[in-house]
This record gives structure tokens, sequence and C-alpha cells, in this order.
């Protein structure tokens, strides 16, 4: 439907995003507020999520255009901003969209993160080093996928900042109070 308005890859993306980040933000509000169930939060992402790869698996051999701008991965299309060689952006990508795209998907990254920083610094037991280290190795994918989303195959030791950042900052909020 959005590609009948002009929209090319990454403003669909965009616009799916900023959907998910309202229904984060409407499950930080609603869910979280009154349950405490950081598991449902993540849990309904994630089933979005994997809609949303099975979907750009069977769309694309639906609708030919939709593979415009677009890699396969495997059976998957997922747009094809950086060029593999260069590492440099592609010429049919939009400054804006890119942008947008960008910012969309740190600002979904971090809601998916800070129910689970609020409830480790509200939490009243004691939560041991290897919890934290297996919650640090969670977020190492989407730390990851974002690194690759601002610097292209060249941002992967920005996602060992981010995790050791992540790492210090569940240290500080787990500390003995």
């Amino acid at each position: 439907m959005l590609w009948g308005f002009g929209f090319n890859i990454l403003g669909v993306y965009i616009v799916l995003f900023v959907l998910w980040i309202i229904c984060l933000f409407r499950d930080l509000i609603l869910v979280y507020g009154k349950t405490k169930e950081y598991d449902d939060i993540l849990l309904f992402l994630g089933i979005g999520i994997l809609i949303q790869v099975i979907l750009t698996g069977i769309l694309p051999y639906m609708n030919e255009s939709m593979q415009t701008n677009c890699v396969a991965a495997w059976v998957f299309w997922f747009p094809d901003v950086y060029n593999p060689n260069t590492n440099a952006i592609q010429s049919w990508v939009n400054a804006n969209y890119l942008l947008g795209f960008r910012v969309a998907a740190t600002g979904m990254v971090i809601l998916a993160i800070l129910p689970m920083i609020l409830d480790l610094y509200y939490t009243e037991e004691h939560v041991n080093l290897l919890a934290i280290i297996i919650i640090d190795c969670v977020f190492v994918a989407p730390f990851l996928w974002l690194a690759y989303v601002w610097m292209g195959g060249i941002g992967w030791p920005l996602t060992f900042l981010f995790a050791v950042l992540l790492f210090i900052v569940l240290l500080l909020l787990t500390r003995e109070r």
C-alpha cells in the first residue's frame, strides 16, 4: 500500500517502526505500569518482528516492485542500504529517510531495554553476576543490528561498546543498597 504513495523500503520500515514504538509506549504505560510484566512486552514485540520477517519472505515474491532496493537474505528481503564492497551508502537512499530509519530503530531498541532497566532498578532482590551477564548477552543481537543500521559493516565494534555500557549500567543498578 505504501509503495503506491511513493514510499521506498526505508519509508515503509519507518512507518512500521513508529507503529511498534507506539505499541511499546502503550505497553509501558498500560501493561508494565500495572502488572510489571516485562516479559509480555518483549513477547509482543518479538511476535511482531517475527511476523514482519515472515512477511518479508512472502510479499516480495507476490509483488516484484517490493524487491526494489532490497537484498535477499535466504528467502527474506531486507533494505539494501550499504554497498557491501565499500560500505558506502547506496545512491538510491534518501538521507531524510535514512535518518528517520536510524532514529526509529534506536528508539525501538531503547524502549525494549528500558522496562528491564527499570525492573532491575526497583527490585528488592539480589541479582547475581551471572544473571547480569546473561541479560547483557541477550541484548547483543539488538546492539549488533543497531550498530549495522548506524555504521554499516564496520559497526560491529560499536556493538561491544553498547554491550559494555549496558553491563556497567546493570552493575550500577544492581549493586547492594
